[in-house]
């Protein structure tokens, strides 16, 4: 017999797997006290994803997905509250063991949060995301000098001798910009304030780039021409 046969076809199994995984999660999570993480995205409709976290009697932390689903259109906070508490409960969990959760920032999730906070019989706490709130409070913060410098610094260290020289000096790499990774950009203006008298060293360095040599006396007053630092 084929293993393609539609007998032994992985498929027929995909359902009978999934309830076995629902039970035996049902299980652990039966009784504990416990903590939710939720975040979903509006690309192509929502896809909206669950995790609940608890420790057991050995004081061993668990995580697990909880649910995951994909949604036509994003949810409003009337729609994610009862969402919310369907899958919750539909996991074996009292709503009364409910702790906390751990959200992104955006409104909705604040105001369904707010609704679940006045209809549960605990309190709950409500975390939002840290990374989230640091970019918001970016966004508004006014740093024109700052931009203008890690702009000037990145084309400064942009080039394969360039990042040489710096990582001779620091004896460390320099910290490079990725679209992808996008806290690399706190990772730049990291590691610049805690090797700021290297980076320093290498503007004024006489092998620097000319994009590095031209942040000297210009607009940026913590870079004179002069300076007591000596070059190695």
């Amino acid at each position: 017999m084929r293993l393609t046969s539609s007998l032994l076809h992985l498929a027929q199994l995909t359902d009978f797997l999934l309830s076995t995984e629902k039970e035996e999660l049902r299980a652990k999570v039966q009784g504990e006290r416990v903590f939710l993480i939720f975040d979903g995205t509006s690309r192509l409709g929502e896809a909206f994803a669950l995790v609940v976290r608890w420790m057991n009697d050995q004081f061993e932390l668990n995580e697990r997905l909880l649910s995951f689903r994909t949604l036509k259109s994003s949810l409003n906070a009337d729609q994610l509250v009862m969402h919310l508490t369907s899958t919750i409960v539909g996991g074996g969990i009292q709503l009364d063991n409910v702790i906390g959760f751990a959200r992104d920032g955006v409104a909705v999730n604040g105001k369904a949060m707010r609704q679940m906070q006045q209809g549960m019989q605990v309190p709950i706490v409500d975390i939002r995301c840290l990374a989230h709130f640091l970019d918001l409070v970016g966004d508004r913060y006014d740093g024109d000098l700052a931009e203008e410098f890690m702009k000037a610094w990145r084309q400064a260290t942009a080039r394969d001798k360039a990042k040489s020289l710096f990582a001779f000096l620091a004896s460390t790499s320099v910290v490079a910009s990725s679209d992808v990774r996008w806290w690399t950009s706190w990772e730049q203006v990291k590691q610049v304030c805690v090797l700021f008298p290297v980076v320093e060293r290498f503007i004024r360095h006489p092998d620097a780039p000319p994009s590095a040599s031209k942040m000297v006396g210009s607009q940026f007053p913590f870079f004179p021409k002069t300076s007591p630092i000596v070059i190695h």
